[in-house]
This record gives C-alpha cells, structure tokens and sequence, in this order.
C-alpha cells in the first residue's frame, strides 16, 4: 500500500506540473516575395539626370550655378579653368538641363 500511495503521489505531482515549454512550431515562416530583378538598363537608354551642381567661379562678380549631369557638362559650360562640380548635389532638381 505505501508503495501504491507513492505512485500515486508521484503521478500527481507530475501531472500537477505545467510543461516547461511551449510545443515548438514546425511550421515553415512565410515571408514577403522578392522582386523579380530588372534588367539593367544601358547609360544610353537612360535619361541623363542633372543632378550636380556646377559653379564657374572665374568671375567673381556674380553668382554661375547650374545643375547639370557631369563634370564634364561643368567644365564645358563655364568654358573656362576655374569651375567647381558637386555631384549629387541635394539641391538639384531631378530633370535634365
């Protein structure tokens, strides 16, 4: 009889305890689809952005700026030495010149 009371007792006791963890969920994580990559699009095809800021500082008297797409475009516009190009300037509006 002690023995079927510590049985008992021990049968009790375990089914009085809540499991320790939780089931674990083996279902599989559902994410967002990626994109389809796009092909990538030839200098040429693309519109050219003014997007630098282009200074010609050789005179000094007034103020030259303009938003242009290269270097380049910069030195050309001022036609002179002294220029200055800032590229990826925030202040640029988005449109070609």
């Amino acid at each position: 009889m002690p023995r079927a009371r510590l049985l008992a007792g021990c049968l009790l006791l375990v089914l009085a305890v809540p499991a320790a963890a939780a089931p674990r969920d083996n279902r599989p994580v559902r994410t967002a689809p990626r994109p389809a990559p796009t092909a990538p699009t030839s200098p040429a095809a693309a519109p050219q952005t003014a997007i630098g800021l282009c200074q010609c500082i050789a005179d000094r008297s007034k103020r030259n700026i303009s938003c242009l797409s290269s270097a380049d475009q910069c030195q050309s516009t001022c036609a002179t030495a002294h220029w200055s190009f800032v590229p990826f300037a925030p202040s640029c509006p988005i449109t070609a010149r």
